[in-house]
């Protein structure tokens, strides 16, 4: 039987189940299902917000599609038929001497075609003082170059984009970058002078007729890792370092 109003039975009698503790699970189960609705109704309000602020993100990056960056191929004659890259022009890769510890350290691209200054420039240097730049040769064989053959370069145009970066030791570019192009780090001897790091890449070219003339200029060899304050593992010890340049 149901006794009302008791939370007991009458003596004698076996309690089966009491109103109050009923009463209380219903509570306790209607309680979560509410907290399950509202949880759900968060997940749907944060999923709406994220698609809106990428429609945002997506809507910002087509207003700015109308600008471009530059960049330079070292070691090519051509830029990628790819991704809205055209080319500039093209060069030769110029460099200070691998001897002097003075001149500039940044690697330039320099034209066939150079524009002569006027003839009474400089009207005086001091005490004859100059800086040189000098070609630039490959110091290792790879593929289609040798040992002292001359080194390329190309300036290139990419539209849309607006950033161009290189990223060393890696052949991809993080999400949502454009690869241009990949290939391997390439600097001066580590006991010569400083230079700068460039990213050759990975299917190099020469110049024609150009081959295998030892003039001793900017010399360019890969560059190899060395584990310390670079941790290994991930690095490897003296694994050679590949490059990737991405734009955005």
């Amino acid at each position: 039987m149901m006794v009302p109003a008791k939370l007991t039975c009458p003596q004698n009698w076996t309690l089966q189940y009491h109103g109050y503790q009923v009463h209380r699970d219903i509570q306790r189960l209607k309680t979560k299902i509410a907290e399950i609705d509202f949880h759900q109704s968060q997940i749907q309000l944060l999923t709406a917000k994220t698609s809106q602020l990428q429609q945002e993100k997506n809507a910002l990056k087509l207003q700015g599609s109308s600008g471009s960056t530059s960049f330079p191929i070292w070691g090519r004659k051509s830029c990628p038929a790819m991704n809205g890259t055209e080319t500039v022009y093209t060069g030769i890769t110029g460099v200070k001497h691998y001897t002097h510890p003075g001149s500039g350290t940044n690697t330039l691209c320099m034209p066939h075609d150079p524009d002569s200054l006027p003839s009474d420039f400089p009207s005086t240097t001091f005490s004859g003082f100059e800086a040189y730049v000098y070609g630039a040769e490959y110091q290792f064989t790879y593929k289609n170059v040798a040992i002292d053959d001359d080194v390329p370069c190309v300036i290139c145009i990419v539209t849309p984009a607006a950033t161009t970066m290189m990223v060393p030791a890696k052949l991809t570019c993080p999400q949502n970058w454009t690869l241009q192009y990949h290939g391997y780090l390439g600097a001066g001897y580590h006991r010569d002078h400083a230079s700068e790091f460039i990213c050759i890449d990975s299917d190099p070219e020469y110049f024609e007729g150009l081959r295998l003339v030892n003039s001793n200029g900017p010399l360019i060899y890969p560059v190899r890792m060395d584990c310390g304050s670079l941790p290994c593992p991930k690095y490897k010890q003296y694994q050679f370092v590949s490059c990737a340049v991405c734009t955005f």
